[in-house]
């Protein structure tokens, strides 16, 4: 008697595998390493960005402090603001020659606010733009009219 086995042969299956699904498994493991590497890539990217703006955010922050600064002084000093008070950073007449801002002599007198938590230290100069010392709307000692950049001046 002839027996019938039910359970089909493992070796008639292997014969007809010509290995379509080991290079489709390929393909889509290489798209998946190139899609890591564009998003390795992005978040490289953000941060970089990311950190950019928190140094631009903390030089903001340590200009206004500068800012505040200053105007507190000019509050304190009202009545004194027609002489200069170089010592305090003050200028009360128009410099005579744009100075070079990235020179060190031009920041001997600056007051210094100090250094904020990021490591940006903070100084501050005030020119007040006038022609000559003196009230703003006053004379000089020649008995000319003091000029004065303001937000009320006029070209003429």
């Amino acid at each position: 008697m002839e027996t019938t086995h039910l359970i089909p042969s493992i070796s008639a299956p292997a014969q007809r595998q010509r290995g379509v699904v080991l290079l489709i498994a390929l393909i889509v493991l290489i798209a998946m390493t190139l899609a890591g590497l564009a998003l390795w890539r992005s978040v490289d990217a953000t941060n970089v960005i990311a950190g950019n703006l928190a140094f631009k955010e903390s030089t903001l922050m340590s200009a206004d402090r500068g800012l505040q600064a200053a105007l507190v002084w000019l509050d304190g000093n009202r009545n004194a603001l027609g002489d200069n008070n170089l010592a305090q950073g003050y200028t009360a007449n128009t410099l005579t020659t744009d100075p070079d801002w990235y020179g060190t002599s031009v920041w001997s007198n600056a007051v210094d606010v100090g250094t904020d938590a990021a490591g940006n230290r903070v100084q501050y100069l005030i020119h007040r733009l006038c022609r000559t010392t003196g009230p703003y709307n006053g004379q000089d000692g020649t008995g000319v009219n003091n000029t004065c950049s303001t937000s009320l001046s006029k070209s003429r």
